[in-house]
């Protein structure tokens, strides 16, 4: 994987097209990230999603480096909520953050049940100074450590739904989760979401590739049926139509790709 790059990038999540949303763009660990505002009557929220490659080192009464920077960029962005991928996150660990950004954040944590501390795992953290936590929150694992479903209580009457997700590598496993996450959320394990965002591993159009090329039929046919299920489209796609923005760049190879 590459080296952290600072990037200027603007892409949105899948959402639904309740309104009109901008976009907005920060550097990630791995080069992935993907920030959106969304826009509603009673105000405005941003959220963002970071590919962290591992939680680093927490003990004790230290963060760690990377949540210290995840801390201070969430605070500087006025960022309500980030969706996080490759946590290598335990409860036990989630609970010491917790403890330690107690004033400013709440982590909500969705580990691998295999290899929590090696593998995969999501979290979705959440900006106390712009959410009240305390009150009207629903989270559910749609998929262990893969899909992770919180709502938020957003105004007096109102709530969000955000949807965190880190799809697989391969083409087959990648178009099989999304069937899987579709299913779950139908049978309302997940529910029906505003946002889903996160680190896809695939892309929808041979333009968010370079070079360009498309992705296997089955797993964009996976995920446009979930989209269409869930009334969900390519905010970013939309609002940007023949644009060329990409999230993530293989050193290795120069090439790049748009999947998150």
């Amino acid at each position: 994987m590459p080296p952290r790059r600072e990037l200027d990038r603007a892409t949105n999540p899948l959402q639904r097209p309740a309104g009109p949303s901008t976009t907005s763009g920060d550097p990630s660990s791995r080069d992935n990230a993907r920030a959106a505002t969304t826009k509603r009557s009673r105000g405005r929220i941003k959220v963002a999603s970071l590919n962290i490659r591992g939680a680093g080192n927490i003990s004790g009464r230290n963060p760690g480096e990377k949540w210290l920077r995840m801390h201070q960029l969430m605070k500087e962005k006025h960022i309500g909520v980030l969706a996080v991928q490759e946590t290598h996150l335990t409860q036990e660990n989630a609970d010491i953050l917790n403890e330690l950004f107690e004033s400013s954040l709440k982590i909500f944590v969705s580990p691998d049940p295999e290899s929590p501390t090696s593998a995969r795992g999501v979290a979705t953290v959440v900006n106390k100074k712009i959410f009240d936590v305390d009150s009207g929150v629903t989270v559910k694992q749609i998929i262990p450590g893969r899909a992770l479903s919180i709502s938020l209580k957003w105004g007096a009457n109102a709530s969000i739904q955000i949807i965190n997700v880190y799809a697989p590598n391969g083409p087959s496993e990648n178009a099989r989760f999304w069937a899987e996450v579709d299913t779950r959320m139908l049978e309302n394990r997940g529910g029906r979401p505003d946002i889903m965002l996160g680190d896809f591993n695939m892309v929808e159009a041979q333009e968010d590739r370079a070079p360009a090329r498309s992705d296997p039929s089955g797993t964009n046919a996976s995920l446009a049926t979930l989209r269409s299920n869930h009334n969900l489209i390519d905010g970013w796609r939309r609002t940007n139509p023949g644009k060329r923005c990409f999230t993530f760049a293989q050193q290795a190879t120069g090439s790049q790709s748009r999947i998150d």
